[in-house]
């Protein structure tokens, strides 16, 4: 509620005494702080916090929707409103992203702790996510971190959210990070156009197909070139080619023309 004016000039107090005023908490917009005082702690339901395909997830701010306030039951209960209050730092949750797709994660620092100085993240498989490839942004309670697989990475970090506090004390919390395989598109290039005399006989072309790559760092993977051939009348012998790209045919007896051939490389 927006505070009265009286008619003196000064300003009352808001009319809720469980809200702060509206101010910038963290996240795109402003909100109404819970107090410690506040009635709505822990006071919603979990289960109305759902709905039957999606769980509310964040508060207004874009922090974990459901959390323990300051009653001593140690519960996670949601509270009630657009404000999530959370006592300490966000107990962020496991997270997993398809390789080369970036992640963005919001958290909570905590509403009533200590002022804070900084907030830091790091990884413990740098192969995977570089210290570098983890980027906190936001103010006040509610922060962002941007997460950046390199390229064609897959596996799992260990992620660790440090909140360095005035006076020197310290939060952490770790969550992991699991970038999962996409199997990506084989690729090659190829010589070009062939021609040869009629009843030339068999033909070998090494290298026809270059470049055969069964995708980024998946040269585990078995590759196979299928052909199709229009005009088949013009080969007593079929274009092949096989998976180290040597093309492979024979011309028919007598024949002579044109036929377009399509190679289609798959990994298995």
């Amino acid at each position: 509620p927006a505070p009265r004016q009286p008619a003196d000039g000064t300003t009352a107090a808001p009319l809720n005494p469980h809200l702060g005023p509206l101010a910038d908490n963290g996240g795109l917009t402003l909100t109404h702080a819970l107090l410690s005082n506040s009635t709505a702690l822990d006071a919603g339901s979990n289960a109305l916090a759902k709905d039957p395909n999606v769980t509310l997830e964040t508060d207004q701010r874009g922090t974990g929707r459901i959390a323990d306030s300051l009653d001593p039951d140690s519960l996670a209960v949601v509270d009630i409103g657009a404000f999530e209050f959370h006592q300490t730092l966000e107990d962020i949750s496991d997270k997993s992203t398809p390789e080369d797709t970036p992640l963005t994660v919001t958290f909570g620092l905590g509403d009533n702790g200590p002022a804070v100085t900084s907030v830091t993240a790091s990884s413990n498989n740098q192969a995977l996510l570089p210290d570098a490839n983890l980027v906190l942004s936001g103010a006040g309670a509610a922060r962002t971190l941007q997460i950046t697989p390199p390229a064609n990475q897959s596996g799992v970090a260990l992620i660790t959210v440090t909140v360095n506090l005035s006076g020197g004390g310290t939060l952490t919390d770790t969550f992991t990070l699991t970038v999962l395989s996409v199997n990506d598109r084989p690729s090659f290039s190829i010589l070009g156009a062939q021609t040869v005399l009629e009843d030339a006989g068999a033909q070998t072309v090494p290298n026809f197909a270059g470049n055969v790559s069964a995708g980024p760092l998946e040269d585990a993977q078995s590759i196979s070139f299928t052909v199709t051939v229009t005009n088949p009348g013009l080969f007593s012998v079929a274009p092949s080619v096989s998976s180290s790209g040597t093309l492979t045919y024979t011309p028919a007896p007598n024949a002579n023309g044109d036929a377009s051939v399509t190679l289609i490389l798959k990994d298995n």
